[in-house]
């Protein structure tokens, strides 16, 4: 799977990731659910990769491993190079919420690793019933609602959380180039001045690619001297090329810079 459409604005400060978050819907229920349920935004719909053998989901006697980062648009690139992919995000503000809810949501959507990040949002004052009714609280956030037991309503400082968390699970597709593209979007057209092309949204480790030195962030505008149009055409002109080809040409836009990289596909990486 190379090819990914459109973009959320909201996840605009991701310049490079920008293109690839699609079809994003948030799910609400009217029951009581953790903000890492409530606020989860599907990016692929798990019956699109089901079907698929090359997708490595959770076991059921399996746990998913929980990641907490302080730098997550470094470690989405790094999980995206070892083959993983995003199935989708949740992403909300609120009282601190255990990692074991972000557990609990990969369990849900089958994911085998959580990539999440916990930044400080702000302080809200808020009113309780009184009766000791803080078990929305988290021990020892800067809560004042321990102190209050029983009552008339009192007001108290609740300390707020951003709170993020990314589902991947890996696809051991094997790929003829070692690339996950995007489109481009709009504002990527604009100050590109071109409406053609597909950003190199990640390189594959260990793949022809990667020992090409193509690199994250490269515009793709040619392949073999045939323009690039969009994602999906890479992927069916990479489909279309014969076993027997052993290399081709990448025509990339770096920094600006046009640059012709050859991208062999040899012995080492028959089939990636």
């Amino acid at each position: 799977m190379i090819g990914y459409n459109g973009v959320k604005d909201k996840l605009n400060r991701f310049t490079v990731l920008s293109a690839f978050f699609v079809g994003l819907f948030v799910v609400f229920s009217s029951c009581a659910r953790s903000g890492f349920q409530e606020f989860y935004h599907p990016i692929i719909r798990p019956n699109r990769l089901h079907p698929s053998p090359y997708i490595e989901w959770l076991k059921p006697d399996q746990e998913p491993k929980v990641i907490q980062t302080e730098n997550l648009e470094r470690d989405i690139m790094m999980l995206l190079s070892k083959r993983y992919i995003v199935l989708g995000y949740s992403d909300f503000n609120g009282p601190y919420e255990d990692m074991k809810n972000a557990s609990a949501q990969a369990k849900g959507i089958g994911a085998t690793i959580v990539l999440t990040q916990c930044t400080s949002a702000d302080t809200q004052t808020v009113y309780l019933k009184g009766n000791n009714q803080h078990d929305d609280w988290p021990p020892d956030q800067g809560s004042k609602a321990n102190e209050i037991k029983t009552g008339e309503p009192s007001a108290a400082d609740q300390k707020r959380y951003g709170q993020k968390a990314f589902y991947f699970v890996k696809d051991t597709e094997k790929t003829k180039l070692g690339i996950r593209l995007a489109n481009l979007t709009q504002e990527m057209r604009t100050n590109l001045n071109r409406n053609t092309g597909a950003l190199i949204l990640a390189v594959l480790e260990n793949s022809p690619a990667s020992d090409a030195d193509i690199a994250n962030g490269d515009i793709l505008i040619a392949i073999d001297d045939i323009e690039v149009i969009n994602a999906e055409q890479v992927v069916n002109l990479s489909n279309q090329m014969n076993d027997s080809v052993h290399s081709c040409l990448f025509t990339v836009l770096r920094h600006g810079e046009e640059k012709r990289i050859k991208v062999e596909f040899g012995n080492s990486h028959p089939s990636d």
